[in-house]
């Protein structure tokens, strides 16, 4: 080969290598770019570190390595491995109050159970205060007084019913009642205590007999007022019935059937400013305005108890139902109850 040939491939090759090293200056990331590193092709060097500032560090490195390889083959020296990059991980430290909460102390709201214990809870402040009246009175004893048959005659006999001036107490009537004031004022209805003749006997708590007065009388709203003797009896809290409404949560307390105390009904408001006719016990029509309507439960015997919120207050007196329907009972809006509570207490 001619001296002319050698010495242009020479030039060439030297002119592809330069082209070579400017490539690589430009196409190199960043922290790679300088003439030191480029350097480094012929002799060891530390790699550009990888962090997260940098996102396209992985890419250039890919690049770099292409390029060395290319060098490393073609003239056949020797060139470093990269080393392998390792991230470095921190987890976050939590201090003592950053600590999380265990499963243990976590409480699940579940508004079923916030209403159900709402509704216990009304119930057992209110309870205590709620007494069983007992209505009796002296009836006569009829007793079996024998005749003669005068067809038969003389030895043949016959008994007939006949009043022989004896008499007996026997129970008429029972209703429902609860404490106005810690003096044992009892609020409860007219038609409850409408017998001027007969007696009447307050269970409260745990089975105490008290023999009760009646003291006050409203023939219009069927509300009536007992006294008993003796202090420390446990009030109820009277609410505003002028703030009730329709489809609140209504709780009825009272002595059903005259027999099972303390029968607790829960259900709602169902009607406001209702008018209705009652019959009492002796058989009087008495008209009634502006009640409340309720599918709690109210049965013979719940008169005169308190129909109560979810808080334990007094909204309504039970007064009435509805014959032949399906949980529909009355109440008198206790703000009807005030005036004569007032008349009673004052000195």
């Amino acid at each position: 080969m001619k001296r002319q040939n050698i010495l242009f491939i020479a030039l060439l090759i030297s002119i592809i290598i330069l082209v070579a090293l400017l490539d690589v200056r430009v196409l190199a990331p960043t922290a790679a770019r300088n003439w030191t590193i480029i350097g480094g092709l012929f002799g060891d060097f530390e790699p550009y570190p990888i962090t997260s500032a940098n996102p396209h560090s992985v890419q250039d490195l890919k690049l770099w390595n292409n390029i060395t390889d290319f060098f490393r083959n073609f003239f056949n020296f020797k060139i470093d491995e990269p080393k392998e990059s390792i991230y470095s991980v921190e987890y976050p430290q939590f201090n003592e109050a950053q600590k999380p909460v265990s499963e243990e102390s976590l409480t699940l709201y579940d508004p079923r159970v916030e209403y159900e214990e709402a509704v216990i809870g009304a119930v057992d402040r209110v309870t205590p205060s709620v007494v069983s009246i007992v209505v009796s009175r002296y009836v006569p004893v009829l007793e079996r007084c024998p005749v003669t048959d005068p067809f038969w005659g003389p030895g043949f006999r016959l008994y007939i019913p006949c009043d022989l001036g004896r008499t007996q107490r026997v129970e008429v009537g029972g209703g429902t009642g609860f404490f106005v004031s810690s003096d044992g004022l009892i609020l409860t209805n007219r038609h409850v205590v409408a017998d001027k003749n007969a007696e009447y006997i307050v269970f409260a708590g745990e089975d105490a007999r008290h023999s009760a007065r009646v003291i006050a009388i409203d023939d219009v709203e069927d509300l009536a007022l007992l006294k008993i003797e003796g202090d420390n009896f446990p009030a109820l809290p009277l609410g505003n019935s002028d703030t009730v409404r329709l489809g609140q949560t209504a709780i009825a307390i009272g002595n059903a059937l005259g027999e099972f105390k303390n029968t607790v009904s829960r259900g709602v408001i169902s009607g406001l400013n209702r008018t209705v006719q009652a019959h009492d016990s002796l058989g009087r029509a008495v008209t009634i305005e502006n009640v409340f309507q309720t599918d709690a439960a109210i049965n013979p015997g719940n008169s005169g108890g308190p129909l109560i919120n979810l808080r334990g207050e007094v909204i309504g007196v039970n007064t009435a139902i509805a014959r032949g329907a399906e949980n529909i009972g009355f109440a008198i809006p206790i703000n009807k109850a005030r005036e004569l509570i007032n008349r009673a207490t004052l000195p």
